[in-house]
């Protein structure tokens, strides 16, 4: 113990004596008040001191899934794989299956199968049922609309969404909250 004391002593006087010594003594005192500091505050807090970092965020996970286009003829469905990363929630994945279908083809030019804007309005789920009140914009008169572009583009709604979420069995689409009205056509196909 006698020793211990005799070396605190020495060291006193040394640091007396010597300026960089007396700075690194500070250093020393100052890294470990902040270092008791910090695991105060991690017991108080009740969190792991070894935790100093956030966490890594994952690296975006893309899926590859099928998307139903509407092909410019009226009749036809076109099948494209897409690769997507899917939302956590099930109505933003349906809205960014929408947003993929309202989008077009990849490959070919399909955009006068959905001839008008189309904004989504609200999503919501009714057991096994996905109810999607759409509204579309005003329409241009000199836009050609192609016969049999509406149903095929809800078709290809109910296909895309269906296949991609098992739990969906039926979609049904409003128009500003109602029921059976024409996005787009004047008598639907």
């Amino acid at each position: 113990m006698k020793s211990v004391l005799k070396k605190i002593k020495r060291y006193i006087i040394k640091t007396s004596i010597d300026s960089s010594e007396k700075n690194r003594f500070l250093m020393i005192i100052i890294s470990f008040l902040i270092l008791f500091d910090y695991f105060l505050f991690c017991f108080i807090s009740n969190r792991n001191p070894l935790m100093i970092l956030p966490s890594i965020p994952l690296i975006e996970h893309k899926k590859e899934i099928f998307v139903y286009v509407p092909d410019t003829d009226g009749v036809n469905i076109i099948k494209e794989p897409r690769s997507i990363s899917i939302p956590e929630n099930k109505e933003g994945y349906v809205r960014l299956l929408i947003e993929k279908i309202i989008n077009g083809s990849n490959i070919e030019n399909t955009s006068i199968a959905v001839p008008v804007e189309l904004f989504i309005r609200k999503i919501w789920f009714n057991d096994d049922t996905c109810i999607i009140d759409i509204t579309p914009s005003i329409q241009d008169k000199d836009i050609k609309i192609v016969n049999g572009s509406e149903s095929i583009f809800i078709k290809s709604i109910e296909k895309t969404i269906t296949e991609n979420i098992p739990s969906i069995k039926k979609i049904a689409i409003l128009e500003r909250g109602i029921p059976g009205r024409n996005l787009w056509e004047k008598n639907r196909i």
